[in-house]
């Protein structure tokens, strides 16, 4: 099920953490990524819709500033430029694009699962603090 899913528990952790960052462009994609039918076997579009409505409550909007150019997808950088600007301890993705620059001017670039192991979580997905 999507709400037990490492990308919906790297979510949380990092929330339960401290906050998520974002941004207009960025929440846009989300919508976008969420709406395609690969995800009707996991939740309907409705389910996922309310799901990441209540994550976006969630969130802080960064406004843009610095534009970066640092990544091999142009369409990815606007990840790095929330990051940057927001003060980001990591950048939690599943882009390849992103995660080969690793540790970018001290961001941790990760995976949700790596997130995860770092953060270790309980059984019922609630973060050990």
């Amino acid at each position: 099920m999507l709400l037990r899913s490492v990308p919906n528990l790297a979510m949380r952790t990092g929330a339960a953490l401290g906050c998520v960052l974002a941004s207009e462009e960025t929440v846009a994609e989300m919508r976008t990524v969420l709406i395609r039918s690969k995800f009707d076997r996991y939740l309907s579009p409705a389910d996922r819709t309310r799901v990441l409505d209540e994550f976006l409550a969630t969130i802080e909007i960064v406004a843009v500033g610095e534009s970066i150019h640092d990544c091999r997808d142009p369409q990815d950088n606007k990840f790095l430029e929330r990051a940057i600007l927001g003060g980001a301890t990591h950048l939690v993705t599943g882009e390849e694009d992103l995660l080969v620059l690793h540790l970018f001017r001290g961001v941790a670039i990760v995976t949700p699962q790596v997130l995860l192991d770092e953060f270790a979580l309980d059984s019922a997905g609630e973060l050990k603090l």
